[in-house]
């Protein structure tokens, strides 16, 4: 029982480190910069194009710059360089078919920098602020937490069994 209770307890060590390179960190890592910095494997790529939080899709680049992280199509130059993760996309000026009008706003807005939250939709946004709290809905765990958390219960539930178990047999020899 013994055997088992410890096999419990380390699995439980040992599962959150597959949490750590996950399609989470991904998001997070393209969020932070728009650039990918870190290493990840490609099905961490994949989980994270899977589990991409609508807000951050639709704002941001980063399905694009995940892609081509995925596919080894960027190059590690920063925002702006040719071909980069970041900044201009590869196609060129992302202002060429803007109107007049439409190049003095993105000017102003250039220029104020961060400034109070604005009005849309009848909610409030705050720029620079992309809403992306770490799992993209409060209601949604990680599948390593869950796992975490599984074999938690079931050690107690073993641990519990055991205890019961010499109870009843300290009850009979006395």
């Amino acid at each position: 029982m013994r055997r088992l209770l410890t096999t419990a307890v380390l699995g439980c060590l040992l599962l959150p480190a597959a949490a750590w390179g996950s399609g989470t960190a991904v998001i997070k890592d393209c969020t932070d910069d728009g650039v990918i910095q870190g290493h990840y494997s490609q099905q961490d790529y994949k989980d994270a194009l899977a589990n991409l939080p609508t807000d951050v899709d639709e704002y941001t680049d980063c399905r694009d710059v995940i892609k081509r992280a995925q596919t080894g199509g960027g190059s590690s130059g920063g925002p702006g360089a040719p071909g980069g993760t970041g900044g201009t996309p590869t196609g060129g000026d992302p202002l060429a078919s803007a109107t007049a009008s439409e190049r003095a706003a993105v000017a102003k807005a250039q220029a104020s920098g961060a400034s109070a939250p604005v009005k849309v939709g009848g909610k409030l946004v705050q720029p620079g602020k992309l809403g992306f709290g770490g799992l993209g809905s409060p209601t949604k765990l990680p599948a390593s937490l869950i796992a975490v958390l599984v074999a938690i219960g079931i050690a107690a539930v073993a641990a519990g069994a055991q205890y019961v178990r010499n109870r009843v047999i300290a009850r009979r020899s006395a």
